[in-house]
């Protein structure tokens, strides 16, 4: 049996002293003790694992549970929040990063397809920043109040599809259904893509079936919605409307937007745009995605002031995104309601562009205009 660094005092403490002073003296004897025996223990580990900091990390987190080894009469051990807060062998820099991505997750709302590809990155981030598992499974249970599976479940979309994202995005694949494909084979999950892209929607369970082989991929014929009677039937229709409608806006408005940026250029020298040129461009395109928009976005509504056999779309409620495009391409569909030839650039900077780079879910790209209008400046200079 290894002989304890300090027995000897101990044991002088508690006899030579009396029982109120012994135990202090005792309490002071195994402080001692502890550290010394926790030297030795890092010392050997040191040579054995690398880095100092590494194997402080190591003994924080003993045993995959996270608490420190404790020692009698020593310092206790950390708490798991503790650990989650000081995040021992992560550096300064990323633990700044961390607490970024604590505060965007928490913002995030309804987790949509959308968001779960980017709270799967974020996570995959932070895995990256942990020493160990141990630490990185009790930081997502207290500062994403997940479990560590769940965090698996996320981190597998941007890793393991992210050939899929936008077309997952597109046809609203439930992030449950992804995380279902996400260990299938490529010919499996390429047949699951492609039936949520015809109006398919197979349940959670079907999708775990067809990627267990369990089920059958062999898809029988499915009918034409125009032959499906009953609200089914016009479901189907609907939805393929509007599959097919929204692509084509889209594609309308990307159009519009790419006609408007070289017709800017002499914006950024400080000169007029070209009004007639800009206008046979992107005129009767404007008033055509406003007509797909109404035809996608809204249903009918009887006109107040004449019969009621006449009807007309109805209009977005006020002050609203969607009211906002609607009001824009109205007057982009109408060459004679645009600013004045001085005042167009700055109309089309300002409230044309930002307006339909939403409508299509575009992110504009930050700095974009002023470093545009730098370059243009430098060579006119």
């Amino acid at each position: 049996m290894n002989e304890i660094p300090y027995s000897h005092e101990i044991e002088s403490a508690s006899g030579a002293l009396s029982s109120e002073t012994a135990r202090e003296e005792i309490v002071k004897a195994k402080k001692a003790a502890g550290r010394s025996a926790a030297r030795k223990r890092g010392s050997a580990r040191k040579g054995a694992d690398g880095p100092a900091e590494r194997v402080a990390v190591d003994s924080a987190l003993s045993a995959g549970e996270g608490q420190a080894a404790s020692v009698d009469g020593g310092e206790p051990p950390m708490s798991d929040d503790e650990l989650v807060e000081a995040l021992p062998g992560v550096s300064p820099a990323d633990r700044r990063k961390v607490e970024k991505i604590v505060e965007r997750y928490h913002a995030f709302g309804r987790k949509t397809t959308e968001a779960a590809y980017e709270i799967g990155a974020m996570l995959h981030e932070v895995k990256g920043y942990m020493p160990n598992d141990a630490l990185w499974r009790k930081w997502v249970k207290r500062k994403c109040e997940m479990t560590p599976r769940s965090a698996e479940n996320y981190i597998s979309l941007p890793t393991k599809l992210s050939d899929y994202r936008e077309r997952a995005i597109e046809n609203r694949v439930p992030p449950a259904a992804l995380y279902a494909m996400a260990n299938a084979e490529a010919e499996v999950i390429e047949d699951l893509m492609g039936r949520y892209e015809r109006g398919q929607r197979p349940t959670v369970s079907e999708v775990k079936a067809f990627v267990n082989g369990s089920a059958s991929t062999s898809e029988e014929a499915a009918p034409d919605p125009a032959d499906v009677g009953g609200l089914t039937g016009l479901k189907a229709l609907g939805m393929a409307k509007v599959r097919t409608g929204a692509k084509v806006f889209a594609d309308r408005i990307s159009g519009i937007l790419d006609a408007i940026e070289p017709a800017l250029e002499p914006h950024w020298r400080g000169k007029r745009v070209g009004k007639s040129a800009l206008a046979k461009a992107v005129q009767y395109e404007a008033r055509r995605a406003r007509s797909e928009l109404q035809s996608v976005a809204v249903f009918v509504e009887p006109n107040e002031h004449g019969p009621q056999w006449l009807v007309h779309p109805v209009i977005f409620p006020s002050d609203s995104g969607w009211r906002n495009v609607a009001d824009t391409l109205y007057r982009l569909g109408g060459v004679e309601s645009w600013p004045a030839a001085d005042k167009l650039g700055s109309w089309l900077v300002d409230d044309v562009i930002p307006t339909l780079e939403w409508a299509i879910g575009r992110k504009p790209k930050a700095g974009d205009a002023a470093e545009t209008e730098a370059q243009t400046a430098t060579k006119a200079g």
